[in-house]
């Protein structure tokens, strides 16, 4: 082991919408083979980040990189007592997806993108610290419809307005979902919700209770719901 920590390029390879590159290790590889990475590579003498990582992306994945944006710094100190000592960079890195393919595969053995919730198994042991940079802390939105039933409407925009409640109170990524009414216009209904993120927001969008829901608006409401969408700054506290 030397006594001098080694310096390290991390790169996260993203598509630009979300989705990340992750590559199998292969049974030649140098350590937790058969687990799923991020790349990486030593910074050589002289070299400068961005073409470390250009260098090392093009040659693990084929595609040269499109943008590169610095993430943080890991101190990755692995064994008790320590037997490996990397200083590591950490860079996202977005390519073109058409682009990708294994470009050494006495490394690697598969190449996949994924959503960065939903992880292969098993992972490297230092994918997740390093996947904590990439992948900021969720800002939740809060969305406020307002509903105006159509004249002698108002008990089925009640009936309706009512029954979205438990189901989107049950999809994973609410935080609030509350149906309120007008004390002197039975006919008028505020809606209130708060989501995890954009992504839970954009599946409560796309449920099967919202679409018919929707479907049915144009028969009970005076106009299509007014809705107000906004979302929490970052650093902001979770509501949670």
């Amino acid at each position: 082991m030397s006594a001098t920590p080694s310096v390290s390029c991390v790169f996260v390879c993203h598509d630009g919408t979300g989705r990340i590159l992750l590559a199998r290790r292969a049974p030649g590889a140098r350590d937790e083979a058969g687990t799923w990475d991020c790349g990486a590579g030593a910074l050589e003498f002289g070299e400068t980040f961005e073409a470390a990582v250009t260098r090392e992306v093009t040659e693990e994945y084929t595609a040269a990189p499109l943008e590169i944006t610095p993430l943080g710094m890991r101190n990755v100190l692995r064994g008790d007592p320590v037997e490996s000592h990397w200083v590591a960079a950490v860079f996202a890195v977005r390519v073109d997806p058409a682009a990708v393919a294994i470009g050494e595969p006495h490394k690697f053995d598969a190449l996949e993108w994924f959503a960065p919730d939903a992880l292969p198994s098993p992972v490297h042991s230092q994918l997740r610290e390093t996947l904590a940079l990439f992948a900021p802390a969720p800002r939740p939105v809060t969305a406020i419809a307002l509903l105006e039933a159509a004249p002698g409407r108002e008990d089925d925009v009640r009936a309706q307005a009512l029954s979205m409640v438990t189901p989107s109170q049950d999809e994973p990524g609410n935080l609030a979902y509350e149906a309120y009414t007008h004390p002197e216009r039975p006919g008028a209904w505020l809606v209130f919700e708060q989501w995890r993120d954009r992504g839970a927001f954009a599946a409560h969008l796309d449920s099967p209770h919202l679409k018919e829901a929707l479907a049915a608006g144009p028969d009970l409401l005076v106009g299509p719901p007014r809705e107000l969408v906004f979302e929490a700054e970052a650093g902001a506290e979770d509501p949670r």
